[in-house]
């Protein structure tokens, strides 16, 4: 009897580790298939928590991307403030447009897709200056059309002075004028289209004449 017993618990420990060994190998396999396929799905995509220039590319392809912030610069708006009021020169007025010179593709090489279950919960922030071009033939006649710009409409700056009207003195104060440096307002707007700027203040600039 004692035989017996210690036959058939052999035979339930036996049993025991094969249902763990099973148990451990679906798991394997299962987790194995669940990377598998991560490494497939990452390869041309970017790893979840990834920004770009602060805008989230979770999941995108670099094609993605690239046509997402194309969209971005052709939405781009230069406000122009001069002493006359703010005025905007837009993107497709001076064809002002996106060109990869392979930033995104760069960035995206920077993540393994080997690595995602590692990369999965982390963060990547990148940041990189879109490359833009514009006709400059464009811009100068988006320039010339702003108001600030029109000499029919600007004045000249006056100082103050002392007025008698006959009977009292009564002091005239200053005026600033809007006689406008051009050359050196241009240089400040190409300056601020270039790098990005989304206002440029023609007065901060020093381009009255005063």
């Amino acid at each position: 009897m004692r035989e017996i017993m210690l036959e058939k618990a052999g035979r339930e420990r036996s049993t025991w580790k094969r249902a763990a060994v099973i148990t451990a190998l679906i798991g394997g396999l299962a987790l194995g298939t669940v990377y598998g396929c991560g490494v497939v799905y990452f390869w041309d995509k970017f790893l979840p928590g990834t920004t770009i220039n602060h805008m989230d590319v979770s999941y995108r392809t670099v094609g993605e991307v690239e046509a997402q912030v194309a969209d971005d610069v052709g939405k781009y708006r230069l406000i122009v403030d001069g002493r006359q009021g703010e005025e905007t020169i837009r993107a497709d007025e001076i064809d002002y447009r996106y060109v990869s010179t392979g930033e995104v593709r760069d960035f995206k090489k920077q993540q393994s897709s080997f690595q995602w279950p590692v990369l999965f919960f982390g963060h990547s922030d990148y940041v990189f200056s879109s490359s833009a071009v514009y006709s400059q033939e464009k811009l100068e006649n988006a320039m010339e059309n702003l108001t600030a710009f029109d000499e029919t409409k600007m004045t000249a700056p006056e100082d103050a002075r002392i007025d008698f009207n006959g009977v009292t003195y009564d002091l005239v104060r200053e005026k600033e004028g809007t006689l406008l440096m051009a050359d050196k307002a241009k240089e400040a707007i190409i300056q601020a289209g270039e790098t990005g700027q989304t206002k440029v203040n023609l007065d901060q600039e020093g381009c009255y004449q005063n």
